[in-house]
Parts: C-alpha cells; sequence; structure tokens
C-alpha cells in the first residue's frame, strides 16, 4: 500500500491507517477520562538523513519554553548522542498529518507531545567523530 501511516492521524481511514484510526481513538477516549492522567505523548522514529537523536516539538502557543524543553534536556544529560541543539520546535502546517502535531490538536498535553528521532546511521561526538551505530550502540541508547 504504501502509506506513510505518521501523515494520517488528523483523518485515518479505518481500512487503509486502522492501526492509527485505533490508536489515536483510544488515546482520546484516555483523555476524556479525568481519571487517567494523560500527560505525555512520544512517537519514536528513525531518520535517514540525520545524524544522532533530536526531538520534534510543537512550540505550543501560551506555553512556557522551559516546560517544553525540560524532556529534551533530560535526554541531552542521560544520552551522549542526543542533540538538543537539533532538537526543533515547530507548528508546521505540512506536518498537521503527524502523531505529534495531530494529537498537539487535540490532547491537553499538547506542550508534551514529541517525536523522537533516532539516525538509522550514526551519531556524531563533541570531537566531530564519526560513530556507526551498530547493534552494541543501539543498546546503549537506553
Amino acid at each position: 500500500m504504501g502509506y506513510d501511516l505518521n501523515r494520517h492521524w488528523l483523518n485515518p481511514d479505518p481500512w487503509a491507517h486502522a492501526p492509527i484510526l485505533h490508536t489515536r481513538k483510544l488515546l482520546l477516549e484516555l483523555a476524556a477520562d479525568p481519571n487517567v492522567p494523560l500527560d505525555f505523548f512520544i512517537d519514536l522514529h528513525a531518520h535517514s538523513t540525520c545524524t544522532n537523536s533530536f526531538v520534534f516539538a510543537n512550540n505550543a502557543d501560551g506555553c512556557n519554553m522551559d516546560q517544553e524543553m525540560l524532556f529534551p534536556r533530560l535526554l541531552g544529560i542521560n544520552d551522549r548522542t542526543f542533540s538538543v541543539q537539533n532538537t526543533k520546535f515547530c507548528k508546521d502546517p505540512s506536518k498537521l498529518g503527524t502523531g505529534r502535531r495531530a494529537l498537539g490538536e487535540f490532547l491537553t498535553v499538547a506542550p508534551h507531545c514529541y517525536t523522537l528521532e533516532v539516525s538509522f546511521y550514526c551519531a556524531v561526538d563533541s570531537k566531530s567523530r564519526i560513530l556507526p551505530y551498530t547493534e552494541e550502540t543501539y543498546i546503549e541508547l537506553d
């Protein structure tokens, strides 16, 4: 079928995008339940052209930027391959179909909707050395 499922969170088709439809439905049900504290949404991806790992975030209106930066800063402290500098805050309309953007519109956790991207290939350390990812280095990303 060839669908990029991460572009169909706004209007998922029941047949073509069933995993997205049901995940979205469940998250909206949980968000509507006052007994369920839904505080955070993260979407995990591998990136084919960038190095290291980094985050896309929504840059929610009226939110304290320090609050939005907390998760990326914690990743930067705990993962030597995470790039706080490559973290991007945007509300690009062309990304509205992504989980991060769509759920940021629907959920009250909008300032805490992130996409974590990890390079397919490598990290670059503080001395500009290329560190190719291997099975062992991926395990070390915890």
